[in-house]
């Protein structure tokens, strides 16, 4: 298996090919980044600011993608998280003999819908 080349299409960059049976494969086949359109070097970016926990808008401004791109990108790294959390066995908190207190500002809806 060589990785296809000579071809100035950036999606070919990223794919296998077999020599004997012209079978191809993308490199990013089953990650988060099959059938993305966006550069990988905006990806990267991407990425290290948001897990620096800038603000979106701050993120958009760095990487020069539209609000509606940084919204979805950021809807499914926290899908991620979530689904490995799921799949790790976190401990619940309290039991018996435990007093567990709950601040009761964190419920409650955000003015404005700002997230």
């Amino acid at each position: 298996m060589r990785v296809k080349g000579g071809e100035k299409n950036e999606k070919d960059r990223h794919t296998y090919m077999c020599s004997s049976c012209n079978w191809c494969k993308s490199l990013f086949t089953g990650s988060i980044l099959q059938g993305s359109k966006l550069k990988k070097n905006k990806f990267i970016a991407l990425v290290y600011l948001w897990l620096q926990e800038l603000d979106l808008k701050k993120i958009r401004t760095q990487v020069g993608l539209s609000e509606n791109t940084i919204g979805e990108w950021n809807r499914l790294f926290l899908e991620c998280i979530c689904l490995d959390m799921e799949k790790k066995d976190v401990p619940k908190i309290g039991g018996p003999g435990m007093v567990v207190e709950i601040d009761k500002s964190k419920f409650g809806k955000r003015k404005y819908h700002v997230s």
